[in-house]
C-alpha cells in the first residue's frame, strides 16, 4: 500500500451564532466551538509512516457437513477474530458484510495507526470494546432447562460454527430466563442476532455489545475508497451520555494520503458542522 503522507495544511478558524447567522473570525478566541479546515494551497512537507506488515494470524475452521447455508465462509471465518480488535469491528461496520473484509481491515488498521502517529493525543481515543458474546433472551422455563442439559438442539449448527464457550444461563424471578456464550471471531451483530432469532423459544439475542458512552471512533467509506475518520474524545459523565466532545476529522485516499480536515469542540453556542453529522455519528465504536 506505500506509505502514508499528511499533509501539512492546516488553517484553524473558529465560529459563533450571532444575529441571523455565522460571522467566522480567523485565529479568533471566542467561547464556541473550533473547527480545524484544511487550506490551500499545500506545502510541501509532509509526514510519513510505513505501511504496517499484514496480519496473517489464521485459525482451524470445521464445521459438520450437515450445517450447510449458514453465512461466511471457512475461509472468511479463519481470519476471525483478528489481531487488531477496533479495526475489525470497524470494518465490518464500513463493509456490512458477515465478516470483516481483509481489504478494510488492513487499510483502517493502517490509517488508523497512522493517525495516531502523528496525533499522539489521540493515542487514547480509541473505540470501545467488541464483546464477541450471544446473549439470549429465552421464553420459557423448559427451553433454558434443555438448553442447560444438553437437549436443545436447533441452535447446534450455530454453535459449531461460531462457537459458544464459557456458556451462562440465568432464571429470573420475573419469569423470563437468559443465555449466553462467547463465539469464536467477530462477526456483524446484527446478522448474528437474526441468527438466534429465528431459532425457537428464543425472543431476543444481542450481540458484540461495547461499553458504556465514552471515547470512539467513527469510519465511513465512500466513492473510489475514500475513507472518513472521525475521533472523538468525549469526557464529562460518559457513564450516563458524556457531556463534552472534541472531535477530529481525518481523511484518507488510496493512494495513502491522510489529510487533517477538521477539528471541532462542543461548547457555549457551538454549532456541528457538516462533517460531525456525517461521519461523526454513524459506523463507530
Amino acid at each position: 500500500m506505500g506509505s502514508i503522507a499528511f499533509d501539512a495544511r492546516h488553517r484553524p478558524f473558529s465560529f459563533c451564532r450571532v444575529a441571523a447567522g455565522l460571522t467566522f473570525a480567523a485565529f479568533g478566541i471566542v467561547s464556541c466551538g473550533q473547527v480545524e479546515e484544511s487550506a490551500t494551497p499545500a506545502l510541501d512537507g509532509s509526514w510519513v509512516a510505513e505501511s504496517l506488515p499484514p496480519d496473517t494470524s489464521r485459525r482451524d475452521v470445521t464445521t459438520p457437513a450437515s450445517c450447510t447455508g449458514l453465512p461466511g465462509t471457512d475461509e472468511e471465518l479463519a481470519l476471525t477474530p483478528r489481531a487488531d480488535e477496533e479495526a475489525e469491528a470497524l470494518a465490518l461496520l464500513v463493509d456490512g458484510t458477515f465478516t470483516a473484509t481483509s481489504a478494510s481491515y488492513e487499510r483502517i488498521r493502517r490509517d488508523l495507526a497512522a493517525i495516531r502517529a502523528h496525533e499522539p493525543e489521540l493515542s487514547s481515543v480509541r473505540g470501545q470494546k467488541f464483546v464477541p458474546v450471544v446473549s439470549l433472551t429465552v421464553d420459557d422455563a423448559s427451553t433454558i432447562e434443555a438448553m442447560e442439559s444438553g437437549a436443545y438442539h436447533a441452535w447446534d449448527c450455530l454453535h459449531a460454527r461460531y462457537g459458544w464457550d464459557k456458556p451462562t444461563f440465568s432464571h429470573y424471578s420475573q419469569g423470563w430466563q437468559s443465555a449466553s456464550g462467547w463465539l469464536n471471531g467477530r462477526y456483524a451483530p446484527k446478522m448474528m442476532r437474526a441468527l438466534y432469532e429465528q431459532l425457537p423459544s428464543i425472543r431476543r439475542a444481542n450481540s458484540g455489545a461495547g461499553g458504556l458512552d465514552g471515547p470512539r471512533v467513527c469510519a465511513t467509506r465512500e466513492a473510489d475508497d475514500v475513507f472518513h475518520y472521525v475521533f472523538d474524545d468525549a469526557s464529562g459523565d460518559c457513564p450516563s451520555g458524556c457531556m463534552h466532545h472534541h472531535e477530529y476529522y481525518f481523511v484518507s485516499t488510496t493512494d495513502g494520503r491522510i489529510t487533517r480536515k477538521g477539528e471541532f469542540e462542543t461548547g457555549p453556542d457551538a454549532i456541528h458542522p457538516d462533517w460531525v453529522l456525517a461521519y461523526g455519528m454513524a459506523n463507530c465504536r
